[in-house]
């Protein structure tokens, strides 16, 4: 038997089938709300890992595996973006350690425990960054920039170095020849 006789009140099984359907309503937005905040100004890339500042203290630079640059053996837990993290200071280093050992870009998390390294000597290294980039069909500048500093978010320096060729930073002509700043 039902209380809704004349339509005006809800049954039990009704009532209780409202809480049950608001309780999980609730529990899929506290969800979402939590994997897209902890989500926010974060971009995975292979072999790239999330390091705090405070993660890494000044004693962390070039600390373990005791080299600068040289040789270096990847330990456990260890990605180029660490690695670069420790030796050099600069997470966005990993990209010449990826170069000097012949690493692509899309390797670049296929590193394993045990491999031995090269690291750099950055300060020789920086002149060997290209200055110019002619752009080829399917770039644009995000891509270069993720491929060049290993940031996608830093295409607008290589907006900003060619701001008096580029109409928009949505549209990059194929052919045409980008400065691409240090």
């Amino acid at each position: 038997m039902s209380n809704t006789s004349n339509g005006n009140l809800v049954s039990k099984e009704d009532l209780i089938s409202m809480f049950l359907g608001l309780a999980i309503v609730g529990i899929v937005m506290i969800v979402l709300v939590n994997y897209f905040k902890s989500r926010s100004g974060r971009i995975d890339l292979g072999g790239i890992v999330d390091v705090n500042d405070e993660q890494v203290s000044e004693n962390d630079i070039s600390g373990d595996n005791d080299v600068m640059f040289g040789d270096y053996v990847v330990e456990t837990g260890d990605s180029l973006w660490n690695i670069a993290v420790r030796k050099y200071g600069d997470g966005y280093r990993w990209v010449e350690i990826a170069d000097v050992n012949g690493i692509s870009r899309n390797e670049a998390s296929q590193i394993e425990v045990g491999q031995k390294l090269m690291l750099p000597d950055v300060n020789m290294n920086m002149a060997q960054l290209p200055t110019e980039h002619v752009v080829e069909v399917g770039e644009s500048l995000s891509k270069l920039a993720l491929s060049y500093y290993g940031d996608m978010f830093a295409w607008e320096k290589i907006y900003q170095a060619n701001i008096e060729n580029i109409n928009s930073p949505n549209l990059i002509e194929i052919g045409m020849t980008l400065v691409i700043p240090e």
